[in-house]
């Protein structure tokens, strides 16, 4: 009866065994499934008091040499993991904290849920005194309108033309870059590449300022991933000893393939 009470009060992650992902997230990064079960093993279940700051389906991460990973290959697997949605993550003054959204392979049980409502969870009441308000609003701006003369409502429409073609062609500032921006990162990849100077170091300072561009472009966490895809295979990291060669495979990136014979699942 003891054993039979303890079991009611223990709390389980169920697996789903049927899991076309968990196949699929094996094949392709064994590696990130078990960063994605240890999420799922510490997400908080309830929305009960605590003094972690969590919210239901978050947990603590980065301890990464407590299950045998290293902090690059932890850095490629959260990456990972957030590009195909299973999680996201957040950094917090008390460390990563990595939310799980995804219910296909892990499914947490939630207990009690939050009462934050989406507007599609609102009560009826809400949404017909929200629609109300818009109603009214738009009745104001009508009578507005039709109080002007015909030459002040061309003009108006005119002016909302004029603020719709801004918006529409507005492009973000781009910073220059300078000289020291492209020593910066020239630097930061020799060392990050265990090199003392590139083999083309000829072109370097120009694939520099393409790189920077490139980091622009598809965002700091995304270059830093591919770098670490790159640097993790040991034919694309005897080749990286060229700032070429790192342009072109980071610029054209092709995610790495893992042979799943070499794992066996009982």
């Amino acid at each position: 009866m003891e054993n039979k009470s303890k079991q009611k009060k223990e709390k389980f992650v169920q697996f789903v065994r049927k899991s076309e992902n968990f196949w699929e997230l094996i094949k392709r990064r064994p590696s990130a499934f078990v960063l994605l079960s240890i999420v799922a093993m510490r997400a908080k279940r309830t929305d009960s008091t605590n003094f972690n700051d969590l919210e239901v389906g978050e947990a603590y991460i980065g301890d990464y040499k407590n299950y045998g990973s290293t902090e690059q290959k932890y850095r490629t697997d959260k990456k990972f993991l957030e590009t195909h949605k299973f999680l996201t993550t957040k950094s917090t003054t008390k460390g990563t904290v990595a939310k799980l959204i995804d219910k296909t392979i892990f499914d947490i049980n939630e207990g009690k849920l939050t009462n934050k409502l989406t507007n599609s969870q609102r009560t009826p009441n809400e949404r017909l005194t929200t629609n109300k308000n818009d109603k009214n609003d738009n009745n104001v701006k009508e009578l507005e309108y039709n109080s002007l003369t015909e030459n002040e409502q061309a003009q108006k429409v005119e002016e909302v033309k004029d603020v719709k073609e801004i918006e529409t062609t507005k492009q973000p500032v781009r910073k220059k870059q300078t000289r020291e921006d492209i020593s910066l990162m020239l630097s930061y990849l020799r060392s990050r590449i265990g090199i003392e100077s590139f083999v083309d170091s000829a072109m370097e300072r120009n694939f520099g300022k393409h790189i920077i561009g490139l980091v622009g472009k598809i965002g700091k966490d995304e270059f830093l991933r591919r770098l670490d895809c790159l640097l993790e295979d040991d034919f694309h990291r005897k080749n990286c000893n060229k700032i070429k060669y790192v342009y072109n495979n980071i610029k054209g990136f092709i995610e790495p393939t893992i042979d799943i014979s070499k794992y066996t699942f009982n």
